[in-house]
């Protein structure tokens, strides 16, 4: 079997990337290694993964480089180290008993496929995944298993970045997570290029991960807000040739802007203002990365009325 390199990431939650650490090393199949990326927490953390997780390989880089950044560092570190299978997994996510086996399994059988997704059991008994889906019309994610290249007419479905597994040639031919995204939206845009470069990407049946989902940001929050709205405007670049030029734009804009609006009638105000800001930085100003922009007066003032 290929060398098998697992690849986490810590930012101020130790506790959760202990639990995903513990979970792997109790499955079936172990990773040969496992790299934990701190991303710069500059709370300890460092301290006590090296402490609780004896064995693991610790990065600590100095500063919060984001999802891209700190999951790029540990492929990178993976592939140096000759991996010939690298798993990418949330810290807030824990892997079944099996799931590695049959995801190892998975890749081994098909030499077509370079990139193979577990199905996500969130806190609710929900499932989500392993194929999410990404409309068109308006940049809307839906967690229904879009069930591969296929799905619903106008979507087009993508793995989660929450796990999967890849393997090192086919990471070699798509390259890395793009550090433009930063933070939301990477694992789409990473799918979308997978697929327009020839790589396949495959569900696992069987294959399950528990996914505790925006254990680090809330769905509310001004940092999710802020770049999963500016990311929208960056992945326009892979949409059809009908929409990618305004349509597509217009309509994000619109749904965003409904959004903002209710979010700051629920008093959510600060949200309200990081969407917005997260609209201006992705379609007017395109700042990219992991600086934030501040919402222009103009448009807080067209999209939310008033002074503010």
């Amino acid at each position: 079997m290929p060398s098998l390199v697992a690849v986490t990431v810590n930012w101020r939650r130790p506790d959760l990337t202990e639990r995903c650490v513990s979970s792997l090393r109790n499955g079936s199949v172990v990773p040969d290694r496992i790299i934990v990326v701190d991303n710069g927490s500059g709370d300890g953390s460092v301290e006590r993964i090296r402490s609780s997780c004896p064995g693991v390989s610790l990065l600590a880089l100095q500063e919060n480089t984001g999802f891209t950044g700190g999951y790029n560092a540990g492929m990178r570190e993976a592939l140096a180290g000759g991996a010939g299978l690298v798993f990418i997994i949330n810290n807030d996510a824990e892997v079944e008993p099996d799931t590695m086996k049959l995801l190892v399994d998975a890749a081994a059988a098909d030499s077509d496929a370079g990139f193979f997704g577990p199905a996500q059991r969130l806190p609710d008994g929900s499932s989500a995944g392993p194929f999410m889906q990404f409309r068109w019309l308006d940049g809307r994610v839906s967690v229904r298993d879009g069930a591969g290249v296929g799905g619903r007419s106008g979507w087009e479905s993508f793995l989660s970045g929450c796990a999967v597994l890849v393997r090192g040639d086919a990471l070699e031919q798509v390259g890395l997570l793009d550090d433009r995204y930063f933070l939301y939206g990477e694992d789409v845009e990473w799918s979308f290029r997978a697929r327009r470069k020839g790589v396949g990407l495959r569900s696992v049946n069987g294959a399950v991960v528990r996914h505790e989902l925006f254990a680090s940001s809330g769905r509310e929050s001004p940092v999710f807000l802020y770049y999963n709205t500016r990311n929208r405007f960056l992945l326009a670049r892979y949409a059809p040739p009908a929409l990618r030029v305004g349509v597509y734009h217009a309509n994000v804009m619109a749904r965003m802007t409904g959004k903002a609006r209710r979010l700051a009638a629920r008093g959510n105000r600060e949200g309200a203002e990081a969407l917005i800001a997260g609209m201006a930085a992705g379609l007017f100003l395109r700042k990219f990365g992991g600086e934030r922009v501040a919402a222009p007066r103009w448009l807080a003032r067209a999209v939310l009325g008033g002074a503010r």
